[in-house]
């Protein structure tokens, strides 16, 4: 393993469980870039590039800059995920608010009416890393089984380890994918493997049910966290979260297009 990629899988081992790694992040805004029109583009780069923070004011920085701010804004952790349980143990109802169905309707209400263009800059980094998060399948499941009385904190709890994960959640975080993969070739195998449900569908919460849908049936084959790396969950892995990653980018376009100027949202 080359050395930068060593240095990469030691980050993975050492952050705790987030969401897509920065290449599924940029993999959603370069999915994205291929379908913006450009005036709405030109919307979007201007109104992050009104943000006083430097890691905000391009897209391939404002789409993973909500999850360098866990420590500066613990109350946005969140934001990122949702907990609809499932598994025979039962578990409690995800939560109306501080989800991310709720975060993502309330930036995008931030973007389309804030007068402040700092507001609008910063809601609209989170809007575009938030579309890509809730396209992840264990940001939508909490299992509550065996083992897992409180529930698995979408795989944060159950041991997965690989050269560059040490839980389910952080393998499902890269993808599947080894961290040799580049934004390039995941955004290829992306765009190879599209299709899926309508991208003009603009349901949050559907979003999210489409994504434990994709947590039951493929993340936890035969309804409880997997025991091991096989070949067939590696490929299943794969193949499903370079769909989700291409669906994220067009249904982020769409989104996008319905705020930029001249559209209107409803």
């Amino acid at each position: 393993m080359k050395f930068w990629s060593l240095c990469f899988a030691l980050a993975c081992l050492a952050a705790p469980a987030g969401a897509w790694d920065f290449r599924g992040h940029r993999t959603v805004v370069a999915v994205m870039n291929d379908y913006l029109g450009s005036e709405t583009r030109s919307w979007v780069e201007n109104c992050l590039a009104q943000h006083p923070d430097p890691r905000v004011q391009t897209l391939e920085t404002a789409c993973t800059w909500p999850d360098t701010l866990r420590e500066e804004r613990p109350d946005s952790m969140g934001w990122h995920y949702i907990n609809i349980p499932f598994g025979p143990g039962g578990g409690p109802e995800a939560s109306a608010e501080g989800q991310v169905v709720w975060a993502i309707e309330h930036f995008r209400q931030q973007v389309e009416t804030s007068a402040d263009p700092v507001q609008r800059a910063e809601g609209l980094a989170y809007l575009i890393h938030l579309i890509g998060d809730i396209h992840q399948p264990l940001h939508a499941c909490n299992y509550y089984g065996p083992g897992y009385e409180s529930g698995d904190q979408g795989g944060g709890k159950v041991p997965f380890v690989t050269p560059w994960s040490s839980n389910l959640h952080q393998y499902w975080d890269s993808a599947g994918q080894e961290p040799e993969m580049t934004v390039e070739e995941l955004k290829s195998l992306a765009v190879r493997t599209g299709g899926g449900p309508d991208a003009h569908e603009v349901n949050f919460k559907l979003w999210a049910d489409e994504s434990h849908g994709f947590a039951i049936n493929v993340a936890y084959p035969g309804g409880a966290p997997p025991a091991e790396l096989t070949p067939e969950y590696s490929e299943r892995t794969r193949q499903l979260c370079a769909r989700r990653l291409f669906l994220a980018g067009l249904r982020l376009t769409y989104v996008l297009e319905k705020l930029g100027p001249g559209a209107s949202y409803h």
